[in-house]
Formats: C-alpha cells, structure tokens, sequence
C-alpha cells in the first residue's frame, strides 16, 4: 500500500478573501474588517434506545453566529443602533464571504448569511491617551444562508481504498 500526503499548498490562507454587506439596495465591501468567523453550532439532544449501553443523539436545531473584529473607522453599526433606539426596529442585513487563495488548486469557496442581527455590544466611542488602533468585536446572528461556490475536492477525496 503507498503512502500518500496533502499537498502543502492546498492548505488555505485565512487573508485571501473578502466580505460585503448588503443592506436594502446598498452593498459594498466591508474593508474595516480585519478578522471574521463563523460558525454553525448544531445542538443534539440524547436517545437513549432500550438494550444498547451508547446512549445515540438526534439533532435538534442549529444557529449560525458570525463574529467579526472591524476598526472603528465606520459610524455603519453606530447607524444601526441609532435606528434601533429612535424607532425600535433594529436591522438587519446579509453577509457575503468569499474565500480564494490563489496559491491553492481547490477554488473559491462563496456563502451568503442572510437576514443578520447584531447581538451583543457596539463600541460607540472608544479613547486612550496612550493611543493605538480602535477596534470593536462585531457579534451577528443569521437565519440562513447559502453556498454559491465551494471548493474543489482535494485529489485524495475522489480515491477508493
């Protein structure tokens, strides 16, 4: 049996890709973003079944959560929150992420998380005399979204053993 190994280089870099927002009619490339996950927590529920000691697990529900460290170089979320204080109504807005690093062989890997809802803080002012970049962590929950490209398979994953 021969031995076989990954490709080195088609391991991704997490710098090669983009995000936008899209708002109503508005979108546009979220440059101020520095950092960005997300991630999808499935939750279970136990089953125990009558003559095996392995209790099994049924999945129950899911949520999408995003989380994105940005400058302070915006008034976007200050808006939101604005709106949210004058009239109740907090929007909300769809992310789309794109991932593609050219130095791969595996593509471009495109989701779009619909209908976004921020959660937690917004950093509305922030100062210190002894200076350094503003930056605020983003929290956002989705309630959907969908994969308009996705990477290739690595050569191995198509092999029979």
């Amino acid at each position: 049996m021969s031995e076989s190994w990954m490709n080195e280089q088609d391991a991704p870099f997490k710098d090669k890709g983009c995000v936008y927002y899209k708002q109503g009619n508005r979108r546009f490339p979220a440059l101020f973003v520095h950092k960005f996950e997300v991630n999808a927590n499935i939750s279970t529920e136990k089953v125990p079944v009558l003559g095996k000691r392995i209790q099994g697990r049924k999945p129950t529900n899911m949520e999408i959560k995003l989380t994105m460290t940005i400058y302070k170089s915006t008034t976007y979320f200050d808006d939101m929150v604005l709106q949210y204080k004058d009239t109740g109504y907090l929007p909300r807005m769809d992310v789309e992420v794109m991932a593609n690093d050219p130095t791969t062989s595996i593509g471009t890997d495109r989701k779009i998380y619909n209908d976004c809802i921020i959660d937690g803080d917004v950093l509305l002012h922030a100062l210190d005399a002894e200076g350094g970049v503003i930056d605020q962590e983003i929290t956002m929950y989705a309630s959907d979204f969908n994969q308009s490209e996705k990477y290739k398979d690595l050569e191995f994953m198509g092999k029979t053993m």
